[in-house]
């Protein structure tokens, strides 16, 4: 029995020295990374603005500005501060799309004066600095009632959607305005 121990203990001693070995030295030589679009560059543009409520003019804190580009896959947001000023930096050259939003408010795009027109993009230039790219953002409204079955009683969880008319391809139609809402029981 001391033997086969003996000899257990030999073999073990001679596996542990064996995967003992020191790590192998890193070669002098790294390969470039494969993938390029690690190393893109930043944007040199940097584009201001202001948001304010269109009613009284005052500063919008806390609206949020949002950049987006398609062809550049470029998505940025930036959130005004207690004066509704707001800056993005490093923006890349190209063509921006421009939004801004708070909460009870009309989400406005730039270029755009009026709710459910279309917006302008912004073409960006290297090293461009923009000035100015204000928003008035509209108080949003709401729409309260009572929705009733023929009975007068309260339909509680049904959906309710406001819809407003716009000419699309030269004809008068509904579409949606706003957000879908639910009744309650009240």
């Amino acid at each position: 029995m001391a033997r086969t121990c003996a000899y257990l203990v030999g073999i073990l001693l001679a596996a542990s020295l064996s995967f003992s070995q020191p790590p192998p030295q890193p070669s002098p030589f790294q390969p470039a990374p494969r993938d390029n679009a690690q190393a893109q560059a930043t944007g040199t543009a940097t584009i201001r603005g202001h948001v304010v409520a269109a009613d009284s003019g005052q500063p919008l804190r806390k609206a949020q500005v949002r950049i987006f580009s398609p062809e550049l896959r470029e998505n940025r947001l930036a959130t005004a501060d207690g004066d509704g000023k707001y800056e993005f930096k490093e923006v890349k050259p190209g063509r921006y799309n421009m939004t801004a939003s708070k909460g009870s408010y009309v989400v406005l795009q730039y270029g755009q004066t009026r709710p459910f027109e279309p917006g302008k993009p912004l073409e960006i230039l290297a090293n461009q600095t923009i000035e100015k790219v204000d928003f008035a953002l509209p108080r949003g409204g709401i729409i309260t009632g009572r929705v009733l079955d023929e009975f007068g009683e309260p339909l509680p969880d049904t959906m309710v959607s406001a819809q407003r008319y716009q000419n699309i391809n030269g004809q008068r139609r509904l579409v949606p305005a706003g957000r879908n809402g639910m009744t309650n029981d009240i």
